[in-house]
């Protein structure tokens, strides 16, 4: 037979998870709705910039196709970025071109949960030119501004303008 004491610590057991499920919900709605205000977000450039020298990496040197990763204290959050070659350079004197379609630069934080970095995400290469991430399969086009090929990522990565002198091997990336 159920008492009146033993009712009452059911109902006091009940009341405090209820109240602590009530207070624990704000808090990770909070969290969760700062990494949207990240993916969310269109991008736009503060005007400063880093600068690469691409004599300094052999794969950005030499190959076109390759992606390399490089991290960079002030921009993406500290998060790695995925630099790509997508043509030999040009001959300064008969093809001056636009210098912004030599590479291309990403964020490597997939834009479905989160996941960033060498352990996973895998950099485009001849043989496989998509980005992909390896934590739950999304595929990046990086020869259409990173667009989604696979999901279940359902927006592009996080691209940033850069900007080739071929004279000088510097490749400027804006932020």
């Amino acid at each position: 037979m159920i008492t009146d004491l033993e009712d009452r610590r059911v109902f006091l057991e009940n009341t405090m998870k209820m109240l602590g499920l009530g207070l624990c919900a704000p808090v990770i709605s909070a969290i969760l709705s700062s990494c949207e205000y990240y993916l969310e977000n269109p991008y736009t450039s503060s005007g400063n910039f880093v600068e690469i020298d691409i004599n300094a990496s052999t794969r950005l040197k030499n190959f076109v196709g390759w992606g390399d990763f490089h991290n960079f204290q002030n921009m993406n959050y500290g998060v790695p970025l995925i630099i790509m070659r997508l043509k030999k350079d040009p001959d300064p004197d008969t093809e001056p071109g636009d210098l912004t379609k030599y590479f291309v630069c990403f964020s490597s934080l997939c834009t479905h949960a989160s996941c960033y970095g060498p352990d996973n995400i895998t950099k485009p290469s001849p043989s496989f030119p998509a980005i992909s991430c390896n934590c739950h399969g999304s595929k990046f086009d990086p020869y259409d501004g990173g667009k989604v090929l696979l999901g279940p990522a359902e927006k592009p990565l996080q691209s940033y303008p850069t900007q080739y002198d071929p004279k000088t091997k510097i490749l400027k990336i804006f932020y």
